[in-house]
This record gives structure tokens, C-alpha cells and sequence, in this order.
């Protein structure tokens, strides 16, 4: 964890994903993206807005296996929520 501010705290995540029915990595507007998806299952756990920002991208149809992104969460999160959060976000 990083400390973005006093308040929040900087979650940078690895991940991986098959890019098959996605249309990249970034927000676009139209088609699904991973960092839509991503994004929204975030929000829906942690009850707030959340908005990630991705190492890179990738084009519709292209995998990734190291992908970086981060993302700020309000510090009063515990470490274990978090994790649980996050693994399940990125599970489906």
C-alpha cells in the first residue's frame, strides 16, 4: 500500500485477464473495457465511487498477463477488507 493523502490509500494491483470479448483495456465509449468491469465490481464493493488507473493498455481482443493498475481507497479500510475486495473484483 501507498498513501495517496492523509485520507486515502494507494492500492496498486497485478493482474491478468483473457481479452477476448473485451474492447481493450481503457474506458471507451462504446464496447466494454477491463477497466469498466473492473471499476464497476469495485464500486459495488466498496459501496463508493473508484477509479483506476492502468500501467498500459491493450487493444480489443488482446490478453494480459502482468498488467498493473491503482486505484485510492479511503484509508479507513482494513488491509484484509481490501484484499478480499480486490480478489473478488478481479474473480468475477
Amino acid at each position: 500500500h501507498e498513501h495517496a493523502s492523509s485520507s486515502t490509500c494507494r492500492l496498486v494491483v497485478l493482474c491478468a485477464y483473457d481479452g477476448t470479448d473485451f474492447s481493450g483495456w481503457q474506458t471507451q465509449p462504446h464496447g466494454t473495457t477491463i477497466q469498466d468491469v473492473l471499476e464497476a465490481r469495485l464500486c459495488k464493493l466498496l459501496g463508493a465511487a473508484v477509479q483506476i488507473a492502468g500501467s498500459g493498455r491493450t487493444d480489443a481482443g488482446v490478453h494480459a498477463h502482468g498488467q498493473v493498475f491503482h486505484f485510492d481507497i479511503p484509508s479507513s479500510h482494513t488491509t484484509e477488507a481490501v484484499d478480499s475486495v480486490i480478489t473478488r473484483a478481479c474473480s468475477g
